[in-house]
């Protein structure tokens, strides 16, 4: 995957200004998170430092331990184990970088957000929420399976703040019944990975109860086995909850809160007008999604960036890096947006 970003990036990217750029990483997928993020501003001619998650500080180290051995010069790569309140607030605050990079829940991107206007440090923001599925009615019976199957392995790696995962689904309501099967089967077949901690499991059992009350339909999962296994690997069974249409669903994504954990909610829309009315928190601008059936030919880019018929993960893959990473505006390539 490095290769790719780098290959893609040297060519087709033109250098940008050098200088120092920040990054305040997660939990969910933090390896990936150092190769997606770090390499694509080495690229771009910059120096970074790297905050880890306290729930995973070690990847960005095992990243900066091979660097050190390539020989890579001291300061080009450094990392800073700390709170948010000392080594992110910080990074937050120093008008001294290129550019801040910063994948966190909402309370620290609104203060990313506000620090910005005051050090005038562009800002990319990597914020959970912001990956999509999103199948149109021209949707092909092959491509019901293969949205299922990408979609189940985004589910089993539940970290919806990551670069694969996949949060929501939205399917338009004539694809909707054949969809929702395939969805169903794939997703209640796999094993999601574990949740960091307990408190993160309990916040997204929340939410699930919170989707639930104001009337999404779970259709798989949805509570926690009394076994050895869920008790002590703070696992949560994977799960889809059909939220109905999107005039209904539309707020109740906007007040449940952080999607967390393999929790996948599925809307229904039948114009542009509801999937602008789904897609309106600010998690969603930065994401990229996979479409599926799309014979409009529009391409357009409402999550950021757009990649026709591919799955979050075989986007990145292919070397569909989101422009809301490296900070460049989204290159088109053979009908690819990049």
């Amino acid at each position: 995957m490095a290769r790719t970003i780098l290959t893609r990036t040297v060519i087709d990217t033109p250098a940008p200004r050098p200088g120092v750029s920040g990054h305040i990483l997660s939990w969910g997928l933090p390896f990936t998170e150092m190769l997606v993020n770090v390499f694509a501003a080495w690229t771009q001619g910059k120096s970074v430092v790297v905050k880890p998650s306290l729930r995973a500080p070690l990847s960005p180290v095992a990243v900066a331990l091979a660097a050190s051995g390539l020989g890579f010069p001291p300061g080009v790569l450094n990392v800073v184990q700390g709170t948010g309140v000392d080594v992110g607030a910080a990074l937050i605050g120093s008008p001294l970088l290129a550019r801040l990079h910063v994948h966190a829940n909402e309370d620290t991107l609104s203060r990313a957000r506000r620090a910005g206007a005051r050090s005038q440090v562009p800002l990319s923001t990597l914020s959970a929420g912001g990956n999509a599925m999103l199948v149109y009615p021209d949707v092909s019976t092959n491509l019901i399976g293969k949205l299922a199957a990408a979609t189940a392995a985004a589910v089993r790696m539940h970290s919806t703040g990551g670069p694969f995962g996949v949060p929501i689904v939205a399917v338009h309501r004539a694809a909707a019944p054949a969809v929702l099967e395939a969805i169903v089967a794939q997703v209640g077949a796999v094993v999601a990975a574990p949740l960091p901690s307990q408190p993160l499991r309990v916040r997204a059992m929340n939410r699930l109860g919170l989707l639930r009350a104001a009337g999404g339909r779970v259709l798989v999962g949805g509570s926690i086995p009394d076994d050895i296994e869920h008790r002590m690997g703070w696992r949560i069974p994977p799960t889809v909850v059909d939220l109905g249409d999107a005039d209904a669903a539309a707020p109740l994504l906007g007040s449940a809160g952080t999607p967390l954990g393999p929790i996948l909610t599925v809307v229904r829309w039948s114009s542009h007008h509801d999937l602008d009315a789904i897609f309106t928190a600010p998690r969603h601008l930065d994401g990229y999604a996979g479409t599926w059936g799309d014979s409009l030919g529009d391409e357009r880019i409402r999550f950021g960036v757009l990649a026709r018929e591919q799955s979050p993960l075989d986007a990145a893959h292919s070397g569909l890096v989101p422009s809301a990473w490296t900070g460049e505006k989204p290159a088109r390539s053979n009908g690819v947006h990049r």
